[in-house]
């Protein structure tokens, strides 16, 4: 593993972990009032390589569940999400949208996801906004989880290319996402 990778695994890492510790307590100094609480982390190949650093990160005072599964778009995590909302977890983390950005740059792409996760609609980006927004609202209704919403990170080095505008479109719309539907 090169350094870029192991920092980035790292950061995204910490970056959970943050949304994790202030959860229910805001950003306003507070006495870990989450320690103990049972978390679910839902995304992709990002999260699952991302465990061991979480776990770290984390110590022993959350009980994580974590799902991370390689070429995961938020429409393939829907099974993951109904577990979650079988389950009664303190919170829950969204840690996904990295391959829906991917699959929208081309039809090729999309064709690619289409094959390797059977999805069951062609992945397009408002697509993966709709299928998030009911998913949050289905665990809002099913459960009394706190659910945070993790932005996606840089694709590439070129912060003009067309991979990183969509990131950052798709990160705003997350933005947008969690302030509409009342969570972090």
């Amino acid at each position: 593993m090169d350094w870029r990778r192991s920092g980035f695994s790292l950061a995204v890492a910490v970056a959970v972990a943050v949304a994790v510790a202030v959860l229910g307590c805001g950003l306003a100094g507070c006495t870990n009032p989450n320690e103990g609480d049972s978390v679910a982390v839902i995304g992709d190949s990002i999260t699952d390589l991302d465990q061991t650093d979480l776990h770290e990160q984390l110590g022993d005072e959350y009980q994580l569940v974590i799902s991370g599964n390689f070429g995961s778009t938020i429409e393939a995590v829907q099974q993951e999400a109904k577990f979650v909302g079988a389950r009664d977890f303190d919170q829950v983390i969204f840690n996904i949208g990295t391959n829906d950005v991917i699959a929208s740059l081309s039809p090729v792409k999309a064709a690619g996801y289409i094959f390797l996760k059977r999805l069951l609609t062609w992945p397009t980006l408002s697509g993966a906004y709709s299928n998030l927004g009911k998913t949050i609202r289905r665990l809002k209704d099913g459960t009394t989880a706190r659910i945070a919403l993790a932005s996606i990170p840089v694709l590439g080095e070129d912060f003009s290319s067309k991979p990183m505008r969509r990131v950052v479109g798709y990160n705003k719309n997350l933005q947008a996402i969690a302030r509409m539907e009342g969570v972090g």
